[in-house]
């Protein structure tokens, strides 16, 4: 299974921004992905330390569920397309 497990704060405008720019990704390019979404604060503390993640939004991407890379920031739809393009076809 392809997912994307998406770590934001409560008030943060980049992480809006990723969201968007993730489900308009997904539905650029059809691709049967999973999108899991995390408040940081109810994020388990194993999540935090295994992927290092020091500030959000934090994007996590997984296929048949191994981890793949991670990138924190938000980033625009056309470079979220070029990640899915690379990374699940």
């Amino acid at each position: 299974m392809n997912k994307i497990t998406l770590i934001t704060s409560e008030g943060c405008l980049g992480c809006e921004v990723m969201k968007a720019s993730i489900k308009s990704a997904i539905e650029k390019t059809k691709v049967d992905i999973e999108i899991e979404e995390m408040d940081i604060n109810n994020t388990p503390k194993y999540i935090i330390r295994r992927f290092n993640v020091t500030d959000t939004p934090c994007a996590i991407f997984f296929r048949n569920d191994k981890y793949l890379f991670k990138k924190i920031g938000s980033f625009p739809t056309v470079v979220v397309v070029q990640w899915i393009n690379v990374h699940y076809k």
